[in-house]
């Protein structure tokens, strides 16, 4: 590995550790100013298998009557 591809890898997880701490320090304002891109990587990273959702396995159904 070369000097330049050193400095690149660390400039590069120094700027995802700011990044994590801006969003984490004042999530409300992260989410609300974040772009749809933003927003799917961030969620993206927290929960990589993705979620399950609540309404597959138990959908919410109004009772009939």
């Amino acid at each position: 590995m070369e000097l330049n591809e050193t400095k690149v890898e660390e400039l590069d997880v120094e700027s995802a550790v700011n990044f994590a701490l801006f969003a984490i320090s004042d999530a409300s304002r992260f989410w609300i100013e974040a772009s749809l891109e933003q927003k799917q990587r961030f969620q993206q990273s927290l929960f990589p298998d993705g979620l399950a959702s609540v309404w597959e396995s138990n959908p919410c159904r109004r009772r009939e009557g």
